[in-house]
């Protein structure tokens, strides 16, 4: 659904452009209604143990009270009184504790994932640079048999892409979701470098252009 929602977000304008509005809007209800009747199914499904659970945490002191019953048949002593009034006080808080207890190793967890990706991310290598680098002597691009998969991917996202964009021409890349449009944009701008092939600019292959040039001659609007 989050997927679906940022696709239509930014698709907005061109979907408003070519007068699209309903048929874009279809596949986002879609994801919703979808995440809708799973929402409520699986809440359903943790109805009643929620109820048992929430009974039982909630009313643990009965017990107390009923074997207090019990054991003042013959009479209540002042001790024995104070004694059960802590109990009956002090039970519940037990409960309360160990819930939080409970919410803060699920919180350590989720806060242990969001470390884990920011070290992740800062672990990554630069792209490595030319020791000499070379200028493009124009703004066309090429992809010249063209391989790349993502890392942990079971597909290529492109395999064996070949295509050439002459300095000045307009070009879009069209495809459903997942075809390899952003993939392609990325290699462009050398977010990655392909497995095999090569990607070019105005003759010069992306990765033997500096990281300024590069910048320089590519403007790249997520």
């Amino acid at each position: 659904m989050n997927n679906e929602a940022v696709e239509y977000v930014r698709g907005v304008p061109v979907v408003k452009t070519f007068g699209q509005t309903l048929f874009s809007f279809m596949r986002f209800k879609s994801s919703i209604d979808s995440y809708h009747k799973w929402v409520i199914a699986y809440t359903r499904s943790l109805m009643w143990p929620m109820v048992a659970f929430t009974t039982a945490i909630n009313c643990v002191f009965v017990p107390l009270i009923m074997a207090g019953l019990c054991f003042t048949s013959g009479g209540v002593e002042p001790q024995f009184l104070l004694n059960l009034i802590f109990y009956i006080v002090f039970t519940p808080i037990i409960s309360v504790t160990l819930m939080k207890v409970m919410f803060m190793s699920e919180n350590n967890m989720i806060v242990g994932d969001a470390i884990e990706r920011i070290d992740g991310l800062l672990s990554i290598k630069p792209m490595p640079e030319a020791a000499s680098p070379a200028e493009p002597k124009d703004n066309s691009v090429e992809f010249d048999n063209v391989t790349f998969a993502y890392e942990g991917g079971a597909c290529n996202a492109l395999d064996g892409v070949s295509l050439k964009i002459g300095a000045g021409q307009t070009v879009a890349l069209v495809g459903p979701s997942g075809g390899g449009k952003t993939t392609a944009a990325g290699l462009i701008a050398r977010f990655w470098d392909a497995q095999s092939g090569a990607v070019r600019i105005g003759g010069v292959n992306v990765k033997d252009i500096s990281k300024q040039k590069l910048n320089d001659t590519v403007a790249y609007v997520f």
